[in-house]
């Protein structure tokens, strides 16, 4: 079994039929999902913890014998009663194998799944269900744009796109000019210019230009900030 302080742990499955009814640790504060419908203004403190909370685990489950996650989006990062990040949904493909065949005649339901999917998956006929360590890396950047930004998934300052058209974007554009979420800064959000570097390596074009997590989980000592830890806490568990 995984153990890993920052990877769900997996207790079992029981299939009956057509339902599945899996057995796993339990996270008291749901998912990051949940954290973002919250609507609370997070400090930088708080951002980087969830952020580099997803980098260790997935560092983890890509030096595990899975190599790879393959569906990393913010309903899969489970949020425990500390407000640690714990990865989930990762090693059941033959799950994800039919979660792809039903989607296929629900257009909305598939693409609003794909928000997070690297362009190379998406462009693929048949998409690996176990993903790529790569694509995991541009999963990874859409989620860290949202944390930054907290206005919703692959936020644009232009204007605001559909699920579908973002999708359509994402696999027509091209390595000189790949449509990716904003980076600017907006009235209320100031984006470390260090994430900009970052998240542009990160949901590069060409999945060979994309850094590791073994290169990721360096930067952290750099983002670090003269943030009380106990005041963040504190704000936090009384949420």
């Amino acid at each position: 079994m995984l153990n890993h302080d920052h990877v769900c742990k997996f207790y079992g499955a029981n299939y009956e039929g057509q339902y599945t009814s899996i057995l796993s640790e339990y996270c008291k504060r749901g998912s990051l999902q949940d954290l973002f419908d919250h609507h609370d203004k997070w400090d930088d403190f708080f951002k980087n913890s969830l952020i580099f909370d997803i980098v260790k685990g997935m560092l983890y489950l890509h030096r595990s014998p899975l190599r790879s996650h393959g569906n990393l989006k913010p309903s899969n990062c489970l949020i425990d009663s500390r407000f640690m990040v714990k990865l989930t949904d990762f090693g059941l493909i033959s799950q994800r194998l039919k979660l792809i065949k039903k989607n296929q005649g629900e257009p909305k339901t598939a693409s609003s799944r794909k928000l997070w999917t690297a362009p190379e998956i998406l462009k693929s006929v048949i998409p690996p269900p176990e993903g790529t360590q790569r694509s995991d890396v541009y999963s990874f950047a859409i989620i860290v744009q949202e944390i930054l930004v907290q206005k919703g998934p692959f936020y644009r300052k232009d204007k605001k796109y559909s699920h579908e058209e973002i999708i359509e974007l994402v696999m027509s554009s091209n390595n000189k000019e790949p449509f990716r979420p904003s980076l600017e800064d907006d009235d209320d959000v100031i984006i470390d210019q260090q994430w900009r570097k970052t998240l542009q390596r990160c949901w590069a074009h060409k999945a060979k230009d994309r850094p590791g997590f073994h290169e990721l989980e360096h930067l952290q000592t750099s983002f670090q900030r003269e943030t009380n830890l106990v005041d963040s806490l504190f704000q936090r568990l009384q949420q």
